[in-house]
């Protein structure tokens, strides 16, 4: 349904706050199933098992503190007995340093890459520093390490999906918006058959962004209003999607009162929510005060 925000402000509004109080699907199918995986969890003994039920509960779970617990939970049980999952728990890990300790974070994804054997390891590890990369605008790096994830020819879905989506980010940076348009769609479409939606959010957020930049400003909207309904509510996600329409809703119109309503709800979000990215939370929670 195509939206004219200048002339229906009320009509988005209303269908945003259907979204806030019916939480969607597939965010309630994310943590549902990492909630009954915590359970599966604390009933078996077997390590090999444990390893692949803490990597699942990661792609499921929204929760940074449930993020930091299981990649702490997960080194600790593969140590010494299984090096792949050690390998790619460290390159887990190491993400967190990106910002922080850039010679912890080099020498730790040394140390996964050692470790790894398989190429379905290798891959995920070199898939973890594209992505670091795509976020910090360093395109060579990150189209060097997007040919490594390439080359070791993943099965896994989960790669496949930010293989497109990665894809993406490169033809963005180079102001190729139609190519970017078309593999952020590839990233959805293979997400939403896969049943891996957990970063549909930030698809989603690309997509828009790039909507935006060629001037499709509507078209940028409804791309964030299906992104809020793949999130649950009081996250940083949550948060990002309504800042997004806050800005995008202003570009069209930038004395439109309901602007102030989207920043309060992104505000709350953030307030209320468990993110990973303390900076920001730390920024939001000085600007609502």
């Amino acid at each position: 349904m195509k939206l004219h925000l200048k002339k229906h402000p009320i009509t988005f509004l209303l269908s945003i706050l259907i979204s806030f109080f019916c939480l969607n699907n597939f965010a309630q199918m994310n943590q549902k199933e990492a909630d009954s995986l915590k359970i599966v969890l604390r009933n078996t003994t077997d390590k090999q098992l444990k390893n692949s039920i803490i990597y699942k509960i990661l792609t499921n779970t929204f929760n940074a503190d449930s993020i930091n617990h299981y990649v702490s939970l997960g080194l600790k049980n593969s140590k010494n007995t299984n090096n792949e999952w050690y390998a790619k728990y460290t390159a887990m890990r190491a993400r967190y340093f990106f910002y922080t300790d850039k010679e912890q974070f080099y020498r730790m994804f040394k140390t996964a890459l050692t470790i790894a054997k398989s190429k379905e390891s290798k891959a995920y590890i070199y898939r973890t520093l594209a992505i670091k990369y795509s976020r910090s605008s360093q395109k060579d790096s990150l189209r060097f390490y997007l040919d490594k994830v390439i080359a070791q020819k993943p099965e896994d879905v989960k790669i496949n999906i930010e293989i497109f989506y990665l894809k993406g980010v490169l033809y963005a940076a180079n102001k190729d918006y139609n190519n970017a348009i078309t593999y952020y769609n590839k990233a959805i479409a293979l997400a939403i058959a896969s049943g891996k939606t957990k970063e549909l959010y930030l698809y989603y957020h690309k997509l828009s962004k790039t909507f935006y930049y060629t001037g499709k400003i509507d078209l940028s909207i409804q791309t964030l209003e299906k992104a809020l309904k793949t999130t649950l509510k009081d996250t940083y996600e949550y948060g990002r999607t309504y800042q997004l329409i806050a800005a995008f809703t202003g570009a069209l119109n930038p004395n439109d009162s309901i602007v102030l309503v989207y920043n309060k709800l992104a505000v709350n979000a953030y307030l209320n929510g468990k993110i990973e990215n303390e900076l920001i939370a730390v920024g939001f929670k000085n600007l609502a005060r």
